[in-house]
């Protein structure tokens, strides 16, 4: 297991989860307007919200794409997913915002030896 490849994959799949190309963006903004909620956090093992965040289609459909990259990521640093106890991406929406694009991403990725591996992009 190389700890330093998997640091490179937790900052690459917040980065990407920052971008449009993850096409996340503007569900997860919606969805915390609609509860009245500026963070929400998806678990990257087995893909799932907070129980009541609203997941339309579209967001069904990006968040299922992000999972799959995440695991290439993992495999493709040479790593395997049962390295990993845990692995989650905080997304934090500001209270008065004036779109639904824009967010932090925060991502940590736990692993089994005990490290945390944390990445935040603005």
């Amino acid at each position: 297991m190389s700890a330093k490849k998997l640091n490179g994959v937790a900052h690459n799949i917040a980065h990407h989860a920052a971008s449009g190309l993850s096409c996340l963006h503007p569900y997860l903004g919606e969805g915390c307007r609609a509860l009245g909620i500026t963070l929400v956090t998806l678990d990257l093992l087995n893909g799932t919200y907070p129980i009541k965040f609203p997941v339309p289609r579209p967001l069904r459909l990006s968040t299922q794409a992000i999972l799959t990259k995440f695991r290439k990521m993992v495999d493709d640093s040479d790593s395997k997913i049962d390295e990993i106890e845990s692995a989650v991406l905080h997304f934090q929406f500001l209270p008065f915002r004036t779109n639904d694009y824009s967010c932090d991403v925060k991502s940590v990725i736990k692993l089994v030896s005990g490290k945390e591996l944390i990445h935040i992009i603005n």
